[in-house]
């Protein structure tokens, strides 16, 4: 969940704005055709717990587990999201490629306030269905012993977010889940690469236990546009008023000099 923030540029019109990707939650790419049949890689980091030993890769089969991150809108700025983009893997035998995706499933919510202090999402659910398209992103997730894995390909996981309303300045969080057609298979959704100092919790629905991943964090991003303020508007509504007066003062003038 450390924040990088890929900020859209208004046009210069009142209410015109664009699409693009308004968060990155962070790279997860760490090698250049360094893979399996000359694919990207992305390696993981082992953590020794009292546990045992565990990777960045964090579960979030919707059935058994979710994954809650965070992202921030900056002062001035207010976003319409149509897509939330996660990157997430189920391991296979196959060494087809391209590796086809499997993933046919995806539950997002979103929170205006801290989940982890037990508050209820907002806008979205886990029960409905909100997957669009998924596709191999030509990397494999691996571990640094054996950059030539094949077993764990990333697949890109985009749903639809065309159903929460415009979002004002401010910190929201994010909780999701994916699916494959094997409906009860472990699915991970892959840790941003290197680990810096993430902040990502695990849910665990059976009895709603969280489990702390930091410093991990997962990749993800969010897609849509971001959109004038009102007070933005006007004062370019005002600024066009400003230069047609002047406009038509010159005009004026220039009559009067003839």
């Amino acid at each position: 969940m450390n924040k990088l923030i890929l900020i859209a540029v208004l046009a210069t019109s009142a209410g015109s704005s664009f699409s693009a990707p308004l968060w990155s939650n962070g790279p997860y790419l760490t090698g250049s055709g360094d893979g399996y049949a000359g694919a990207n890689t992305s390696t993981w980091t082992v953590f020794d717990t009292s546990s045992g030993p565990v990777a960045s890769n964090i579960g979030c089969n919707n059935s058994y587990y979710r994954v809650i991150e965070d992202f921030e809108i900056a002062s001035g700025q207010q976003w319409k999201l149509d897509q939330f983009v996660s990157y997430a893997f189920r391991s296979t035998s196959s060494s087809a490629v391209p590796p086809p995706s499997t993933f046919n499933s995806a539950y997002v919510a979103i929170y205006t306030s801290d989940p982890i202090a037990g508050s209820a999402p907002v806008f979205g659910d886990f029960v409905t269905n909100r997957y669009q398209s998924s596709g191999w992103t030509g990397a494999y997730r691996v571990s640094s012993s054996n950059l030539t894995d094949y077993f764990r390909p990333i697949m890109e996981v985009r749903a639809d977010l065309s159903f929460v309303p415009t979002l004002g300045s401010g910190k929201y969080w994010i909780e999701y889940g994916l699916k494959t057609t094997s409906a009860t298979s472990a699915v991970y959704a892959v840790g941003v690469s290197p680990v810096l100092n993430g902040n990502a919790y695990q849910r665990q629905v059976s009895n709603n236990q969280l489990f702390a991943w930091a410093p991990v964090e997962t990749a993800f991003e969010l897609h849509g546009s971001a959109v004038p303020e009102p007070s933005s508007i006007f004062a370019v509504a005002g600024g066009f008023s400003v230069l047609i007066t002047r406009r038509a003062r010159q005009m004026r003038s220039r009559k009067l000099i003839r």
